[in-house]
């Protein structure tokens, strides 16, 4: 029986040292660029409220948002036959970072007409995922990603009350933040360019599960009791395709 252990262990050794030898590591650089396509991103609803007079008066915007999207990513993977696992890191700006949309609102009952801007400022998405890949060829290795991404979103919604029957003009404004975590999952192939050592080509489908809450900014406007609201749809679901072009160290 000792033998046999001996024998085992001696065998198990031999396996983990010859793993060892065949796993080659590597560091990466790369860059990226292609688009992203959101479920209902840009929803907001402004309203009016004047209780005096039993009345609201709402704006909606709803609709699906796409835009360009570019960036960077680093990393480190490793090799063992044909397979390829890694780790990688990447930060990616939308072609929309800051935009605003226009309202105005008016009671005609009281004739207070309220106008306004809402300003949306997304801040860059950073993305902590891993990678696994077998080279179906030589030059050519389908691959699955899995990992989590964070951004932040900000609503600033700015209103301005002209004079009118009832209440002051005036001018008022407030900010909501709104940070997330969400999943990535995706699916790629990635083509290493023989004529170029160390370069390689990626296609890559990805979604992501980050699903903001609700954001809520009110104003309760000075001298009246109007109240104008804003708040934006939970339902942020993203997805995005992208070519990159990486360097293997």
């Amino acid at each position: 029986m000792t033998k046999f252990k001996l024998a085992f262990l001696a065998s198990a050794v031999l396996m983990a040292t010859n793993v060892q030898a065949n796993w080659q590591g590597n560091f990466l650089l790369g860059v990226s660029a292609g688009g992203a396509w959101h479920n209902n991103d840009d929803f907001f609803n402004v309203s009016f409220t004047e209780p005096d007079a039993f009345a609201t008066f709402a704006v909606n915007d709803d609709g699906d948002d796409s835009h360009f999207i570019w960036g960077f990513l680093a990393g480190y993977q490793g090799r063992c036959d044909n397979w390829l696992a890694g780790l990688e890191v990447n930060v990616d700006w939308r072609g929309s970072d800051d935009d605003d949309v226009n309202f105005a609102l008016q009671n005609s009952l009281i004739l207070t007409p309220i106008v306004g801007t809402v300003h949306r400022d997304r801040d860059p998405v950073i993305g902590i995922t891993g990678r696994l890949g077998y080279n179906v060829l030589p030059c050519l290795m389908p691959y699955i990603r899995l990992g989590i991404d964070y951004s932040q979103r900000e609503y600033e919604l700015t209103a301005v009350q002209t004079a009118g029957i009832i209440g002051p003009a005036g001018s008022f404004g407030v900010n909501s933040d709104n940070s997330k975590w969400g999943f990535v999952g995706g699916a790629g192939l990635e083509w290493f360019m023989p004529m170029i050592a160390g370069l390689s080509l990626r296609a890559e489908w990805d979604f992501h599960t980050r699903n903001h809450d609700d954001d809520t900014a009110v104003i309760t406007i000075a001298g009246t009791e109007s109240v104008v609201g804003i708040s934006g749809l939970a339902q942020r679901h993203e997805q995005s395709a992208r070519a990159s072009l990486v360097y293997n160290f």
